[in-house]
């Protein structure tokens, strides 16, 4: 688990600018008028990997509050309030970028202070990239691999002993792992209905001489195998 001051900083400086790379494409909404944030468009060969969404139009699991007037770190009060008339009626959708503009800041502030600064200062830190690393990775702000270098380097800090962040990350990683999978199930029970909607849609609209039931419930089984059942 020991990982040397340098190259966490090179592991770190990949995933601040990958946060980074996916406010500005957060952006490409917002208005002409609104400028992006100095440092928030890195070169793209500096980028770790692409994201694959911009974090505001990801689907909320529950409606937000109002995001709050203030602008998050990084961001001009012009830029907010462009950002503001723009998602005006997505509360949620503003409170989302807000937060990932707010924990970009944690993360830059985390690697320039690492290694500068006493353990206790960075406490602070590293409890509140721990805690919101977990929906970045969710909104797909953070690849896995990114994810699991940030998880790292927190626990550095928030856990002395080598043999508790082995298990800590473990155990985080098993929970990832669940998740995957019960997202990937999720994804396909969706997809299935659709096509069997679809299926069952296009069979309805037959004239009813037409209307084989054998002939569907064959191509419902054949979708539901093809869905559900594992590739040899």
């Amino acid at each position: 688990m020991a990982v040397s001051g340098r190259r966490w900083g090179l592991w770190l400086t990949g995933a601040v600018l990958a946060v980074a790379a996916g406010v500005g494409v957060a952006l490409w909404r917002a208005p002409d008028t609104v400028d992006l944030p100095v440092g928030s468009s890195p070169k793209p060969e500096s980028l770790p990997a692409p994201m694959p969404a911009p974090p505001v139009l990801a689907a909320a699991p529950s409606a937000a509050p109002a995001a709050a007037d203030a602008p998050p770190p990084g961001v001009s009060a012009a830029q907010w309030l462009a950002l503001q008339r723009e998602f005006a009626g997505r509360p949620e959708e503003l409170r989302r970028l807000a937060d990932y503009f707010s924990y970009a800041d944690r993360l830059q502030r985390f690697r320039d202070q690492r290694g500068k600064v006493p353990r206790a200062d960075l406490l602070p830190l590293a409890q509140a990239l721990d805690a919101g690393l977990d929906e970045r990775l969710r909104q797909h702000e953070l690849s896995a691999g990114e994810a699991r270098l940030v998880k790292m380097a927190v626990l550095e800090v928030l856990l002395p002993d080598e043999a508790q962040r082995a298990a800590a990350l473990s155990s985080w990683e098993d929970t990832q792992r669940g998740a995957a999978v019960a997202s990937t199930s999720a994804a396909r029970e969706a997809e299935f209905q659709r096509r069997q909607s679809e299926i069952v849609a296009a069979w309805s609209a037959r004239p009813v001489a037409q209307r084989d039931r054998r002939a569907l419930e064959r191509e419902l089984d054949a979708l539901r195998r093809a869905s559900f059942e594992p590739t040899r």
